[in-house]
Order: structure tokens, then C-alpha cells, then sequence
């Protein structure tokens, strides 16, 4: 047993951070090996090893017409429109990153948006339905359907990476890019130890767990769309101030003691969005602001990192759920989704939670990277995708030797 590292607060649902239009970093963990600037493309001069883009301009494309942005730095490259109506195909790996033991995982995740042609009929396939769960309700209990997603709840592109920092300890980046800038929006980005799956390709509802330690970071847009903020939240199995069990207890909500506990402002975390318009990456962009995929609209774009070990944190993330929700309270209705998207913070992580009966894990608005690093036994990387109706599965993007 453990004593929670956690304080408590009387403003369970105040926000850590306003960071306004600022392009900045709100603390000063993670480590910075990628740089949270407010920018996708990267910037030697902000000290990173990486961002999510190559650092150059537009190249000529690659033979399979995927998006080529030259320079060096970048996590992904060589995503593609999508034919027929269908979402974009999400981006690989650069060699480097490919190359890069550091790296245990990586995904980009193209999630369907109201009007593509996502293969499960109706409208945008990745919302939760029934009247939606709530931040801290039991997996099991989400139902999914199709239906149309207000622009300012929408998820468009969204990314993370896990990396193993010079001490052997994992930290965790993530970003996204929203459609609009113009009203209130909010975003969870969601890492969770059980593996959880689908368990319909369409429709159909969610497998997995809740355990003790998985984190949650809630990103609120407000005042109509113009302040960020940002608070962390870690699932707890006991009632405060502890002790709690192990990290990886699992410990599902049965109107007990199990909840989201909060920690205010802190310092093993960070988030920025950018401060005006900045170029897309290596892949299509779907911001509709300014209608062009090369774009990405003054804050619409958001990143941030969790540095593990200093929550502390000691398990194994094996998934990544992003969602949004439908206000800006920390309970209100969740509404669109991701995945859920298989992602591990450790390289050899014991998984004994319930997966999609497919094995697959993943659902109609899967279209991305997974797995994208070697395990320590110098495994090579998996890439694959899945979206129905859509020919998702990038091998090769002109790259020599690939």
C-alpha cells in the first residue's frame, strides 16, 4: 500500500493553467527531448531532440502521394488524403524516429469527422452514445453509435509518443489539432494500464479496466475558444489521503471509494498551443477556419507531456483514449473519441485486462501508427491501420532503404 502523492483541493474542477494565445510552456517538466512549443514543425533552437514535423518547407511528394515535409526532427511523415470521401491516412514514422531505441511508442490517430465516408453508415462513427458516460464511469458501461459532432467537439488529428528519458524512466507527449477556434471546447487525453478494445467494429461498446494510477490530462478551451487550460487527474481505488495499493490495481467504479483525484499546477507536466497560424505537418490537416490542409488555424493546435516517474507513477500504460467532452466541467458528458488506440509506456508491459474479442483493439476511427518502437529485444516496428472502407496500411513512402 501507498499513501497518495496527490493534495487534495476544495475546486475539484478549477483549471491548473490559463496560458491565453501564448505559444509557451506552462512548467518546466517534462524533459524537453520534444519540444513543447506551441509548434508542430521542429525548432532546432528550442532544444529538443524532436516535434511532431519535419523542421524544413513542402517537398515534392512521395511516389504514393503522400504529404513530404523536408528538414529533419520530425516524429511523422508521408500522411495522404483519403479517396472517396474517406478520412486522410494517417503519416509513418520518420526513418529517425523509426531508427530510434528511445522511442517505445508512437501513434497518430486520423479520427473521422461529421461528413466522411467512415465505413459504419450514419455520421461520424467514434461518438459515445446513450447519453454519454462521464470522466471516471466504468469502461464497460460506454456505448457507442454514429452521429453528427459539433465542429468545436471534434476531434481531428490526434498524436502521442512515449519515450524512455537518459534514466531509464518513460515520459509521455501528446497532441492534437482542433477544427475551430471559435467556441468553448474541451479535450481529455486519457492513459490507461488495462488494454482495452471494441467490442464492434460499429456501434457496439468498450472492454477494459480503470486501475489504480492511470492519468488523465483534461485540456479546456474557454471563453469562447480563446484561454487553454489544463489540469491532471489520476485514478485512485481508495478514499483520500490513502494509503493506495499498487499502480495497476484494478479497481473498476462500483459507487465506492474509486475515483479521479486532481492535482493542481503540476510540475511534472506541461501544455502549450500555438500563438498564430503555423504550417501542418507531413500530413493532412483538416482545420476549417481557414479551409486549407497546409494550415493550422492561431490556436487550434495543443501539445503537452507528462514526465511519469515524477507523478510518481510506476505501471504500464498499454492504451491511449482521447475524447471530448460536452462543457467544461470535469463530469460532463463525454462525446467524441479515438480508438482506443493500443500505447505502452513500458517496453515489456504484462497485460492481464480484457482486449476486443478480434484482437485488434481498435475501432471504426482507428487510422494511424502503433507499436512504433522497437521492444528490447530489437524487435522492428509494426506499423498497421485499420478504417473500414479505407485502404489505411502505409509500408513504404519512398524513403531509401524502406
Amino acid at each position: 500500500m501507498r499513501k497518495s502523492p496527490w493534495p487534495r483541493f476544495a475546486c475539484a474542477g478549477a483549471i491548473a493553467l490559463l496560458l491565453g494565445f501564448g505559444a509557451l510552456e506552462a512548467v518546466a517538466a517534462p524533459s524537453g527531448w520534444l519540444n513543447v512549443d506551441g509548434s508542430l514543425k521542429f525548432i532546432a533552437a528550442n532544444g529538443g531532440t524532436y516535434d511532431w514535423a519535419n523542421s524544413g518547407p513542402a517537398g515534392v511528394a512521395f511516389p504514393n502521394g503522400g504529404v513530404n515535409i523536408t528538414g529533419t526532427g520530425g516524429l511523422f511523415n508521408c500522411g495522404r488524403p483519403g479517396g472517396a470521401g474517406a478520412p486522410p491516412i494517417a503519416p509513418n514514422l520518420t526513418p529517425a524516429a523509426a531508427a530510434d531505441p528511445s522511442i517505445i511508442s508512437a501513434v497518430f490517430v486520423v479520427d473521422p469527422i461529421s461528413g466522411d465516408a467512415a465505413g459504419c453508415g450514419g455520421d461520424d462513427p467514434t461518438t459515445l452514445s446513450g447519453g454519454g458516460p462521464k470522466n471516471g464511469d466504468a469502461i464497460g458501461s460506454y456505448t457507442v453509435g454514429a452521429g453528427p459532432v459539433p465542429a468545436k467537439t471534434e476531434l481531428s488529428n490526434v498524436y502521442a509518443v512515449s519515450h524512455t528519458k537518459a534514466n531509464g524512466h518513460p515520459e509521455v507527449y501528446f497532441g492534437a489539432e482542433r477544427l475551430v477556434n471559435n467556441g468553448d471546447s474541451h479535450m481529455d487525453f486519457e492513459f490507461l494500464q488495462s488494454a482495452l478494445g471494441r467490442t464492434a467494429a460499429c456501434g457496439g461498446g468498450f472492454t477494459g479496466h480503470r486501475t489504480e494510477g492511470d492519468v488523465l490530462v483534461a485540456v479546456d478551451f474557454t471563453n469562447g475558444g480563446a484561454l487553454a487550460g489544463f489540469s491532471v487527474w489520476q485514478w485512485h481505488c481508495a478514499a483520500e489521503p490513502g494509503p493506495q495499493p499498487a499502480d495497476g490495481t484494478v479497481c473498476d467504479p462500483t459507487g465506492g471509494p474509486e475515483h479521479y483525484e486532481q492535482n493542481l499546477a503540476p510540475a511534472f507536466a506541461a501544455l502549450a498551443v500555438n500563438s498564430a497560424d503555423i504550417p501542418c505537418g507531413g500530413w493532412v490537416c483538416r482545420d476549417q477556419v481557414s479551409g486549407n490542409s497546409t494550415l493550422v488555424s492561431a490556436n487550434d493546435f495543443l501539445e503537452g507531456g507528462v514526465d511519469l516517474q515524477a507523478i510518481p507513477f510506476t505501471g504500464c500504460f498499454n492504451t491511449f483514449l482521447p475524447h471530448s467532452r460536452t462543457a467544461q466541467s470535469f463530469t460532463s458528458v463525454l462525446k467524441d473519441f479515438a480508438g482506443p488506440i493500443g500505447f505502452r509506456s513500458c517496453r515489456d508491459p504484462v497485460i492481464t485486462t480484457t482486449s476486443a474479442p478480434t484482437g485488434a483493439g481498435h475501432g471504426s476511427g482507428w487510422s494511424g501508427l502503433a507499436d512504433a518502437a522497437r521492444a528490447n529485444r530489437g524487435r522492428r516496428s509494426r506499423p498497421y491501420a485499420r478504417l473500414p472502407g479505407n485502404q489505411n496500411r502505409i509500408r513504404r513512402c519512398g524513403y531509401r532503404g524502406r
